[in-house]
């Protein structure tokens, strides 16, 4: 099948790796596959040389984003219709709009809809294309949002290329480090630079109960210089570098393999599972605890966050949970195999691109009888709600009229080089 996939434009990367890992492993079965990303946005880890890829700002046409354009929109289209598709997946809702528009007035490409999260948007209501879910808590509420039976919505829960992760032994085993070294990733920003902060601190607390413990960061966003600043302050209380922060980086893999303990949420937990590390799930709804035969179908039920575990996440109950992971190298070696034959089991992509390869020619069989005039109808309700939902943007274009004359006429101009 010729696909063309739609990249999230927002978030860390966990979406965007999403993307990425399936698209790797689809080709690997022998699809042809085109990304639509926007570069400017894209904080995904993944390697996307091998792809074509068509790199507009459009990918989320809500205008309070900023960066919509009438001649970006007619470029997109322009691309999409000269790449004849046979399928189209978009994982998240942004694209949904643009793709709508195609479908109105083109013959219309079968649309497969991955959410990746638990955000119930109100353009789904009128997608007619097939909805995935990313895991149990997504479907169930996908499936009261859309009124639809649990079977009509499949789960996709494998997106972790585990072949790409490297099972060894961790540096406190091998007696190559005198501490041990915890590991977190994350988004330094709103809510997520909390949940970091917290983490710090409970670190601070380890110290003081003279364990030899260490903290490694690896994160960027507007709250980096905070999270700096605070870890400065930790290693000058302790008289020695206990908080360290690494940039962003593409080698999170080899990061995970220099621990012992890593932090995280969602795809960060299945990588560090991947490398046959404990995980101990920690994000802005609390604490979801360690990675276990006790807590593993609530993580799995919640994607690996911490909704639904109804445990706070200050800094003493974070530490206490910790502790006994920095104190026993048995108990982390006994862990590290429990989630690695988990992601295995259930996370692979190679499981997760087999299932989307089904749910993807399933709709590929599937035939539009629309006719036009009720697809326009579509259009006009979809694009009224889309005004009232963000008018925000769509005013500032308003009282900006030269800048609207200004993509207008790109866009003519577009238009007669494309002809």
């Amino acid at each position: 099948m010729k696909i063309g996939i739609f990249c999230g434009s927002i978030g860390f990367g966990g979406s965007q790796n999403t993307t990425i890992s399936l698209a790797v492993e689809l080709e690997r079965r022998g699809h042809q596959i085109t990304l639509y990303l926007d570069r400017q946005r894209f904080r995904a880890h993944k390697d996307v040389s091998l792809f074509e890829i068509c790199d507009l700002p459009v990918n989320l046409i809500w205008p309070q984003m900023g960066f919509i354009s009438l001649g970006n929109v007619i470029r997109s289209i322009n691309y999409i219709h000269q790449q004849q598709h046979d399928v189209v997946l978009s994982v998240s809702c942004g694209p949904l709009p643009l793709l709508f528009l195609y479908n109105t007035f083109f013959p219309p490409i079968p649309v497969v809809y991955y959410e990746v999260g638990p955000r119930m948007r109100y353009i789904t209501r009128v997608f007619h294309g097939t909805t995935v879910a990313n895991s149990e808590e997504t479907r169930d509420l996908l499936c009261n949002w859309l009124g639809k039976g649990l079977k009509d919505i499949p789960v996709v829960r494998a997106r972790v290329d585990v072949r790409e992760f490297h099972h060894v032994p961790s540096p406190s085993e091998t007696e190559q480090s005198t501490h041990v070294v915890i590991f977190m990733m994350s988004r330094l920003e709103l809510e997520k630079t909390t949940s970091v902060i917290k983490v710090m601190r409970a670190l601070e607390l380890l110290v003081q109960q003279r364990i030899n413990v260490r903290l490694r960061i690896c994160g960027s966003g507007r709250d980096e210089n905070t999270v700096i600043s605070i870890a400065k302050k930790i290693n000058d209380g302790m008289g020695k570098p206990v908080v360290s922060l690494i940039k962003a980086t593409s080698h999170v893999g080899n990061i995970i393999e220099k621990s012992d303990i890593v932090v995280g949420v969602g795809r960060c937990a299945w990588e560090a599972m991947a490398c046959g590390r404990p995980v101990v799930v920690i994000g802005q709804e609390g604490i979801g605890g360690v990675v276990c035969k006790d807590t593993i179908n609530t993580l799995m039920y919640y994607n690996f966050t911490a909704r639904g575990s109804g445990k706070g996440e200050g800094p003493y109950e974070i530490a206490e949970v910790l502790k006994p992971l920095v104190e026993s190298s048995c108990y982390r070696k006994q862990l590290g195999e429990y989630g690695l034959g988990i992601v295995k089991k259930y996370y692979d992509a190679a499981i997760g691109a087999e299932q989307m390869e089904a749910v993807l020619a399933k709709a590929c069989q599937a035939t539009s009888k629309k006719t036009l005039v009720r697809r326009l109808n579509e259009f006009g309700i979809i694009m009224t709600l889309w005004l009232c939902l963000y008018s925000k943007g769509f005013l500032i274009w308003l009282i900006r009229p030269r800048a609207a004359a200004q993509s207008l006429r790109k866009a003519i101009s577009l238009a007669k080089v494309d002809t």
